[in-house]
């Protein structure tokens, strides 16, 4: 779509060659373009034998633990890259932050920085900026010389862009959401380089493999540093008509993500344009995560369409298994839990590895009450895969309702042998700790629940609770009060708050507490609420 009048393309295996033939619907048959070379070659040979100069190098290697992809990422391969490129010309490297460490993440990071000190880093996910949570890749944007590479004003490009049935975005500077910091040498500041001669991250990125660094967020997000100007258009585009724009951009690249727009700022036509194309995406495509629509009728809009595209597809599909279980998902998140079960029950039949089914048809029986089927089921996906973490945390929380202690216990200290970061499996130990009188030991799993999710509102509330009956009134309030600031709807955290401020001697706070969890739906002993009234 773009006037571009050469276009090379560098690719080491003939066999993706060969595959890219199934993306000509979407690809615009690039590789038979007239001006499109294919150069079947290692891209970094390439650069090194070539007198060719580019306007633009990007550059999308596989994980760097894979052999001989490290490097590509050193210091001589930036520089080789800058020496091809014309003045002003951008060089784009993507790189991942999953299975990944902060020093290994860093290491690139600054290596790329000292090449190209005019950069900027990006996301590549919309739902992650502001947060960056769920960003698992990144673009590193560097230019060879000192040209700006975002705009304030109108870009002349975009309407090339517009010409893409592959994209919708109304205007290119909605993509300044994407940035995450633009001066990459303070973000990832100083340390060793990866050179040719120094290849730590050959050595380095193949032990972080099935690790997760929570630390590369919490860096990017203490250290990042954006420009005035940048801040000014962001600012321009935060009211909720660019909102539904930058949304429109998201559901074009099947990346919808979570409070979307700010619905309670929005107009009734705004509204309607915004439920317009979420409609029209959950008609379309498949939906993994329906919490991603909070709005109550968009999301149970967005489910019955869902059914109704899987029925209709039903017929057509290679694959049956897959369209009853995420049938089964869907009529669960309506509540219509005895089709969701008759659902999952049709997947299973010539499935050779349902053990994910078989979890998903305990979650339903666990939701129906029936704890005796939701433990059968767990079990059946447990001998399937018995690493299956999640299954084993559930299977835990099943025994531990029907009074099994110690074997819920057994079940959840293996989960977490399993994911030390599972934040369920720790709170649901120390419930079952509780049970058995334990509360120092329950108090350091419920802890341990919020290191690895600093969100979990349930584990504060139950810290609290646990800290109240040891007398520590202090942080018994402290911990509801962290519960309520993430889940301002929770009753019972308002009700044990009103129950720790009664004990401490603050009626006044006492009363508030319980008359919100009343008015939350939460029953609170009308001699409570009567003892803490006022006098007169």
């Amino acid at each position: 779509h773009y006037p571009v009048k050469k276009l090379d393309i560098v690719e080491i295996s003939d066999q993706v060659v060969t595959g890219s033939d199934f993306f000509i619907p979407w690809n615009n048959k690039v590789l038979s373009n007239p001006r499109t070379e294919l150069i079947v070659q290692d891209a970094r040979a390439h650069l090194e034998l070539t007198d060719r100069k580019y306007d633009v190098i990007i550059a999308e290697p596989s994980n760097p633990w894979m052999a001989g992809l490290a490097n590509l990422f050193t210091k001589e391969a930036f520089l080789l890259a800058r020496k091809r490129l014309n003045e002003n010309g951008i060089f784009v490297q993507m790189f991942h932050s999953y299975q990944m460490d902060w020093f290994t993440f860093a290491l690139v990071g600054r290596t790329f920085s000292t090449v190209f000190p005019n950069s900027i880093l990006t996301v590549t996910y919309p739902g992650a900026p502001g947060t960056i949570r769920g960003a698992n890749d990144y673009l590193m944007v560097g230019v060879n010389g000192e040209r700006r590479l975002l705009f304030a004003g109108s870009n002349k490009r975009s309407a090339f862009t517009e010409q893409s049935s592959n994209i919708t975005l109304s205007d290119p500077r909605l993509l300044t959401r994407l940035v995450v910091s633009e001066d990459l040498q303070k973000l990832f500041g100083p340390g060793p380089l990866h050179t040719d001669n120094n290849p730590l991250l050959e050595f380095s990125a193949p032990k972080q493999m099935y690790k997760n660094d929570s630390a590369i967020e919490e860096n990017i997000m203490s250290k990042k540093l954006l420009s005035q100007d940048t801040r000014a258009i962001l600012e321009e585009l935060s009211d909720v008509e660019n909102q539904i724009s930058f949304s429109a951009f998201a559901l074009s690249i099947f990346q919808p993500f979570h409070n979307m727009v700010a619905m309670h700022k929005a107009t009734s036509s705004q509204k309607d344009r915004f439920y317009n194309l979420v409609e029209n995406y959950c008609s379309r495509l498949p939906i993994n995560d329906y919490s991603l629509f909070a709005d109550d009728l968009l999301r149970a809009k967005c489910v019955a369409l869902q059914i109704d595209a899987m029925k209709d597809n039903l017929h057509a599909s290679s694959d049956k298994t897959i369209v009853y279980n995420r049938l089964g998902n869907a009529y669960d998140m309506l509540g219509e839990i005895d089709q969701a079960i008759a659902s999952y029950q049709k997947a299973i039949a010539g499935n050779p590895h349902p053990e994910g089914v078989y979890y998903n048809l305990g979650m339903a029986f666990r939701k129906k009450g029936d704890l005796d089927n939701a433990i059968t089921y767990y079990k059946k996906a447990l001998d399937l895969k018995p690493d299956y973490a999640e299954a084993r945390n559930n299977l835990g929380y099943a025994y531990l309702k029907k009074g099994f202690v110690e074997m819920a216990i057994q079940e959840l200290t293996d989960a977490l042998s399993i994911d030390p970061d599972l934040p369920e499996a720790y709170n649901n130990l120390g419930n079952a700790y509780i049970k058995k009188g334990e509360l120092e030991k329950a108090i350091a799993e419920y802890e341990q629940a919020i290191v690895v999710n600093p969100r979990f509102a349930s584990a504060y509330y139950n810290l609290g609770v646990a800290y109240r009956r040891k007398g520590r009134l202090d942080k018994a309030i402290a911990m509801l009060k962290e519960a309520l600031a993430f889940n301002p709807g929770y009753a019972k955290a308002h009700y044990q708050l009103g129950i720790a401020y009664y004990y401490d001697k603050q009626n006044e706070l006492a009363l508030t507490h319980c008359n919100k969890a009343e008015e939350l739906g939460f029953r609170v002993d009308p001699k409570l609420l009567e003892l803490l009234e006022p006098p007169g």
